[in-house]
């Protein structure tokens, strides 16, 4: 039965890839912008994630594919990293050059986030060459350039509608599969990747480069529809979670919201405990947007008995940290983690009666 489906397959390989490479696209697409229109995102996006997982291994098992033939090998890893070493060798040079040019001082504290840059450029480059480009290279008969390009315009593209951001992933998305296409070694280019975004989140993110990721659709609506509401002029409205971004509420609000000052994100738990109690303290009534998890772990309970749940919201988690993932699969919180529900929370009841 497995053989003589192969045997239709490999007899329509290229009509069959290109259906394959829609419906991937396609789902792919759908979980990065559907999830905001459902009643159930963690459902939603649990049954994107089997199709998409389904589709693959079915496309892997046709194919025959095996670890050398997507990438995963040790035995041209030499080859392979003279050039990407090269490339990153220039790109580090560049980048350099613009931090300093804005003066930047460099967060070296990411540099303990090393293994989690390093996990998710394999695994995006994984999907994205060990799938995407080979499947791209079958569909044009084995035309190389054309394989490179379809596949980082398909990378950019998971980056809409941030413009500046299509445009570098589309760029980057490039050099990684040509310097694929050339040794097809993921492991170095997954490596390569993922230094590529610890040198961007050290050096160019804290001069406000690639920070405020504008990527999939602004989720919360509803959110901001209770702010036109509430909010009045010179009311503060902070940011009391480092995953949620003002692009979540909408582009009107990108000069309303602001971060906790005194760099906020980079404290200790206790420090952002202690600065989310100074802020929601206050005697004039004050916003902030933060998850429902970090309310429960730093705001104590005497405190949030005199605070207000405006309203509520999930956006999907942007970044994964590596030791969070290890964690939360043991807890079975997965749910919970990549489905972040968020809190429009007030020192001050609602003056609206629809809130």
């Amino acid at each position: 039965m497995l053989s003589a489906v192969r045997g239709f397959y490999l007899s329509h390989v290229r009509l069959l890839t290109a259906i394959e490479l829609c419906l991937i696209v396609f789902l792919s697409l759908a979980f990065i912008w559907g999830y905001a229109s459902v009643s159930n995102p963690f459902g939603y996006l649990f049954g994107i994630v089997f199709s998409i997982g389904a589709v693959i291994l079915a496309s892997v098992i046709l194919r025959k594919d095996t670890f050398r033939s997507v990438g995963i090998r040790f035995d041209n890893i030499w080859q392979s990293a003279r050039e990407a070493g090269l490339a990153f060798f220039i790109f580090t040079a560049v980048v350099v050059v613009i931090a300093f040019a804005k003066g930047a001082s460099f967060n070296l504290d990411r540099l303990k986030h090393i293994p989690t840059y390093l996990l998710r450029g394999f695994g995006q480059e994984l999907f994205c060459l060990g799938y995407l480009y080979l499947r791209f290279y079958t569909l044009f008969g084995e035309r190389r350039l054309a394989a490179v390009f379809s596949t980082a315009a398909v990378f950019g593209s998971f980056h809409l509608p941030d413009p500046v951001l299509v445009a570098v992933t589309f760029g980057m998305g490039s050099l990684f599969a040509f310097l694929f296409s050339r040794y097809r070694n993921i492991i170095v280019i997954g490596i390569l990747h993922g230094l590529v975004a610890l040198l961007l989140a050290m050096a160019l993110r804290p001069v406000g480069l690639f920070g405020n990721i504008k990527v999939g659709p602004r989720t919360l609506s509803e959110i901001s529809n209770v702010l036109h509401a509430e909010w009045k002029p010179g009311e503060e409205i902070r940011l009391g979670s480092h995953e949620i971004i003002s692009y979540n509420v909408g582009e009107e609000w990108k000069e309303r919201i602001h971060e906790m000052p005194g760099g906020y994100c980079s404290l200790t738990a206790e420090g952002r405990g202690k600065a989310l109690r100074k802020f929601l303290e206050s005697k004039d009534k004050v916003f902030c947007l933060i998850t429902r998890k970090d309310y429960e772990e730093l705001v104590p309970p005497e405190l949030g008995a005199g605070l207000f749940i405006l309203a509520k919201g999930y956006i999907l988690r942007r970044r994964f940290e590596f030791c969070e993932i290890l964690r939360i699969l043991t807890k079975g919180e997965i749910g919970s983690y990549v489905v972040q529900e968020i809190y429009l929370i007030s020192n001050y009841p609602s003056s609206s009666p629809q809130v």
